[in-house]
């Protein structure tokens, strides 16, 4: 394992214990969701997600300690914006109009980004259309993985699919399927999450490797039952 992969990881660990201890739902997105199911990529930074805006300002306060001391120049742009003691969190609407309340923070070298993203409208997903996995409807399929005497909540590779496909990221997509390949994979959530073309797509990859159905939540627990309020 590359020694920047263990210095994700550490972080990983560090942030989840914080975060666990107060009881905010959150749930590692990007690819240190992919990182922690198995795949064999380095990420660049963590992403995590929460439920509600408020949740991003408790977990800056939790993580106090990593805020700059500096302020931000006020015309800094959100792409370089790194969150002080004094503008801990920032909002802003992105090119699709979606809200984020969003705060970034550097803990031990390593780039963490905790956002809240609310859609200007909320519509109900349709099945099979194509899955937001940083939108409001990934708590309903949040899973658990152990990590070492924790459990770290993630958004299933099936659902990742979809995003990495959309971007045309070929080597996290070999990476995904290759852990598919060892562990198997959720039909349903396949046929829920992917579009049309992508679903084709992965049907001509398994069809291609053999690879077989399992329910992939067998490796896994559903978050929502985890404790009460998570």
């Amino acid at each position: 394992m590359a020694e920047r992969t263990v210095d994700v990881l550490k972080v990983v660990e560090l942030i989840a214990r914080k975060i666990d201890k107060e009881g905010i739902p959150f749930v590692f997105a990007g690819s240190v969701s992919s990182l922690i199911q198995g795949c064999d990529i380095t990420p660049g930074d963590i992403d995590i997600l929460v439920p509600q805006s408020i949740q991003v300002h408790k977990i800056a306060l939790i993580l106090s300690e990593y805020l700059m001391e500096e302020s931000n120049d006020p015309n800094t742009r959100i792409e370089t914006w790194v969150a002080t003691t004094a503008m801990p969190v920032k909002k802003f609407v992105d090119y699709a109009s979606n809200e984020w309340t969003f705060s970034r923070l550097f803990v031990d070298g390593v780039k963490l980004e905790i956002a809240n993203i609310q859609p200007v409208n909320n519509e109900e997903y349709i099945n099979g259309s194509g899955f937001w996995e940083n939108g409001p409807h990934i708590w309903q399929h949040t899973i658990l993985i152990p990590f070492k005497d924790i459990e770290l909540p993630i958004i299933p590779l099936e659902i990742q699919l979809e995003t990495n496909m959309n971007r045309n990221l070929e080597s996290r997509i070999n990476e995904i399927i290759k852990v598919i390949r060892s562990k198997g994979y959720n039909e349903k959530l396949i046929d829920y999450a992917l579009n049309q073309t992508n679903r084709k797509k992965f049907q001509e990859i398994i069809s291609n490797n053999g690879i077989k159905e399992t329910d992939f939540l067998l490796h896994s627990t559903i978050l929502h039952s985890r404790k009460e309020g998570r």
